[in-house]
């Protein structure tokens, strides 16, 4: 359960708090260039790292990935108030990020586990 309320809670800083300190503490200059950040570095590193914590239990924590990603444009919408249609392109590449990550991250725990059997 505290894997669960840590994750919620990073997903709701990364994908809320984080645009909106960008949108009401930057210059418009500024804001554009942590956006262009956010979106091509922080939160594809970010659903990486979740898929691959979901996959450790993929078996309880399955929805975590699915959830930050099917939440991005939302929670990003409503810290900027602005509706941009590209948002489900990113949505889409963050989606198959974690699922990928999340797979193959189980992949690997599976074997470990195994391994740690046989001895």
């Amino acid at each position: 359960m505290k894997k669960m309320g840590f994750s919620l809670a990073a997903i709701l800083l990364v994908l809320l708090a984080l645009p909106l300190y960008v949108e009401l503490a930057m210059s418009p200059a500024g804001k554009e260039g942590w956006y262009f950040t956010m979106f091509l570095t922080i939160d594809p590193i970010f659903v990486g790292l979740l898929g691959i914590f979901a996959g450790s239990d993929i078996k309880r924590l399955w929805f975590l990935p699915l959830l930050a990603a099917l939440a991005f444009a939302p929670l990003f919408w409503l810290s900027t108030l602005r509706v941009d249609t590209d948002l489900f392109l990113y949505t889409a590449i963050y989606l198959l990020i974690a699922a990928v990550t999340m797979v193959l991250s189980e992949i690997v725990f599976d074997r470990v586990r195994k391994g740690r059997r046989e001895r």
